[in-house]
């Protein structure tokens, strides 16, 4: 664990009000997982900060999203869903014709370094 994030943690009075980097440590979620429990609408920063400006979170507010079971669950699949979305928007054709995808059967030799260099060239553009 982070000594900084250890240190935090242990505090026996904390502060008002958490910078994202504090208010992910105090969910138990990652900083980079507050911007899409953001935009998923699951959170929200106290005022009106810019939207590249740093943003802070109450700590009543946090502490009753803490102690909410249905909550974290809906956090939880709001953090699958961005990277399962993310995911989909790869270009599979050209993934595909790269790294084949096949599994070996039982008994079944895997190809030779030779015959994927075929593969690993660069695709033609079109």
């Amino acid at each position: 664990m982070n000594p900084e994030r250890k240190d935090f943690l242990n505090l026996h009075s904390k502060p008002g009000r958490f910078t994202s980097e504090e208010a992910a440590w105090f969910l138990g979620f990652l900083p980079h997982e507050l911007p899409m429990l953001m935009a998923a609408g699951l959170l929200k920063p106290l005022g009106r900060p810019s939207e590249n400006g740093c943003k802070y979170f109450s700590l009543v507010e946090l502490d009753e999203l803490k102690q909410d079971r249905a909550w974290q669950a809906k956090a939880s699949d709001a953090i699958v869903k961005y990277w399962k979305d993310r995911n989909l928007q790869r270009p599979t054709e050209n993934a595909k014709a790269r790294w084949p995808q096949k599994r070996l059967k039982p008994g079944q030799a895997a190809p030779s370094k030779k015959t994927l260099s075929h593969r690993l060239a660069p695709l033609p553009k079109k």
